[in-house]
Order: structure tokens, then sequence, then C-alpha cells
């Protein structure tokens, strides 16, 4: 005899990722999109992007071995600070270096994103051409798992600084005024300054702590709230 369905209810929310681990996976995915990552053809006119490929050589189980055809993969998500859509590109039986998912993948989630952002009007969050903060490190990096921090030689924004305030040490840099601007140039303004930014929200910029001006000791956080 078939019983009727019942409806569990639905559980308290449980975070598992820390706030500045999830930034931290955004700046990673970013890279992959930017020159000398692996999903370049995957980068979008006007909007920000991160994704990931991937490309899994296909195994013959009659020969035993694995054979020069692939499952050409990108997995890509934009805008990035406020991702709209994602979407999954998946190209089974590819062939050669050609059917890797950053040359057989990465241009149909290109197209696809490309044409779906415009129908569903999500407004741009970069000028057509602009270049982005990652560029420059991208290009001196050799892959996309390089690139979880702002690059050799560059503090990470989401460690602690290097600015000391002991005796006779300079007290740090100060804090900018942030408010107005979006998450991804507020980071971006920080890591030039070395400085630590903690995020919450999404949109632009509307408050900080410290305020604009203030000086920055070892250790602090600038904590920016964003609104729309």
């Amino acid at each position: 005899m078939k019983k009727g369905s019942q409806t569990a209810p639905a559980g308290q929310p449980v975070r598992v990722l820390k706030p500045e681990t999830a930034i931290t996976m955004r700046q990673m995915m970013e890279g992959v999109v930017m020159p000398g990552g692996t999903g370049t053809r995957a980068r979008l006119e006007g909007y920000t992007s991160g994704g990931k490929t991937g490309s899994a050589q296909i195994y013959d189980p009659v020969a035993r071995h694995y054979m020069h055809a692939y499952n050409g993969s990108f997995m890509g998500f934009a805008p990035l600070t406020n991702p709209a859509m994602v979407a999954v590109v998946t190209l089974n039986g590819t062939h050669g270096t050609a059917g890797f998912g950053g040359l057989a993948a990465a241009p149909v989630f290109h197209a696809v994103l490309t044409e779906a952002l415009r129908m569903l009007d999500v407004p741009k969050d970069l000028p057509d051409q602009a270049p982005t903060r990652m560029a420059a490190v991208a290009e001196e990096e050799a892959g996309d798992l390089a690139i979880a921090d702002i690059g050799a030689g560059q503090p990470n924004i989401l460690e602690d600084g290097e600015d000391g305030d002991e005796p006779g040490q300079p007290a740090g840099p100060t804090v900018p005024n942030f408010r107005g601007m979006t998450m991804r140039a507020v980071l971006a303004a920080a890591a030039a300054k070395g400085l630590t930014v903690v995020p919450d929200g999404s949109g632009v910029a509307r408050v900080q702590n410290p305020p604009p001006g203030s000086a920055v000791h070892q250790g602090e956080r600038i904590r920016v709230g964003f609104a729309r």
C-alpha cells in the first residue's frame, strides 16, 4: 500500500565556508580566465567572471589504456561578486590537445553566457576592454592554481598585514575612502596598499570601519559593508 508523502521541516542553514575562504576561491577562479590562465577563452566582455577547466582522459576498457580522447569541461559563473549565471559545459569524446577543457568547452561557455546575460539584462560590472586587477599577475604565473594570492611578493588581502606599529616604526598606511566602490575595486585598492579587508554584503561600499584617513595598525582589519 502506497504511503502518503510527508514534508520535513527545513533545517536552519549552516555556513560551510568562511567568507574569506570564498573570496580566495573566487580570486583563484577569476585567474583561470585571465591571461596566463587555462580558460582565457571563457572570458567575457563587460563582465567579471571565474571558472575552472577540466580535461578527463578517456579510458579504453578493452585495450586497457587511456586514449587520446577527452571529456573537456568548463564550469564558470558571472558576474564575479554577485553571480547571476552559473554554467557547466562538457564535450564528450574530444580529441588531442584541442579537446582540452580550455580549448573545447571554454568558448561554448563564453558564447552561452554572453547571450544569457544579455537576454536577462544583467548589468555589466566592467567597462568593455578594461584591464582587471588579476591581469598583470596572470601574465607572470603559469597556471590557474598559482595565483590564489595577489602575486609573488605581494600581501594576501585576506591575511593580516605586515605593517607594524612598534616604537620607532611608522604606524602603517592610512585607510582609503572605499565608499561608493564595488567590492572588486575595494579589494584592488586594498591589495595595492597591503591592507586587509573583511567585506560584508554585496553591491557598493556604504560603510567602513576604521573610517577613511585612519592609520592602520599591525593586524588591524578594515571592515567594509556593501549594499545596493
